[in-house]
Order: structure tokens, then sequence, then C-alpha cells
């Protein structure tokens, strides 16, 4: 397989992962706003930010994730996609206003170190 073509495959499916899970974070952030005496579903649908992350979750996901298919097939994707995790503890920690104890960045940095494993594994 043409390098090239590799690495942008694992592009996108970090990018997939981390666009599905600030999508993610979006809608966290307008549920986490929503007064209790109001309508609840009816609010989400109203609300752009939400609608805005359930598009990012949904359809420009897809894309990317769909494009990494063609480029690297299905056995890396999963494990690329992780990395979008770290994107949603960062936001989540951010919404709520908490901060991340030690373990938690041990935790991430492991995850960075094991997405890039897998990224360089056509080459080991």
């Amino acid at each position: 397989m043409d390098s090239s073509l590799y690495w942008m495959g694992i592009s996108f499916a970090i990018l997939s992962g981390i666009i599905n899970n600030f999508g993610i974070i979006l809608q966290k952030k307008v549920v986490n706003e929503i007064r209790a005496e109001v309508k609840f579903g009816r609010a989400l649908i109203k609300n752009p930010l939400w609608l805005l992350g359930l598009m990012m979750q949904l359809g420009i996901r897809t894309i990317f994730f769909l494009l990494a298919q063609v480029y690297i097939g299905p056995a890396l994707i999963p494990g690329l996609m992780a990395s979008g995790l770290i994107i949603l503890a960062f936001g989540s920690v951010k919404i709520t206003g908490e901060t991340l104890k030690r373990y938690e960045i041990i935790g991430i940095l492991l995850m960075i170190g094991a997405i890039f494993l897998l990224g360089i594994s056509d080459y080991l």
C-alpha cells in the first residue's frame, strides 16, 4: 500500500473520532444548560448548538469514517477513533469545571501512546 494513502487513512480515522466526540461535547453542554421546568426534547431540537453536535456525530463523522475505510480497511479504525475519547475527557472536564487528576492524565498519555503505536503498526 502506498505510504501516503495509509497515513491519509490514519488521519481520517482519527479525525472521525475527534469530530464524533466533539459533537458529544456540544450536546452535553446544551443538556447541562437546560432548565428542569422546560420540555426537554423540544428544548433540544430548538437549540442550534445541539443540532450541530448531532450533525457532527451523524453526518460529518461518517464521511471521514468511510474515507478511512477506503484507505486502511476496518481493522484499525475503531482503535484510532478512540482518540476522540481524549477530546471528550478534556471537554467534559471543561464543561463541569473540574480538574484532571494525576492518574487520569497518565491514562490519557497511555492512550496517546497506544494510538501512536496502532498508527505505525503497518511499519512494525
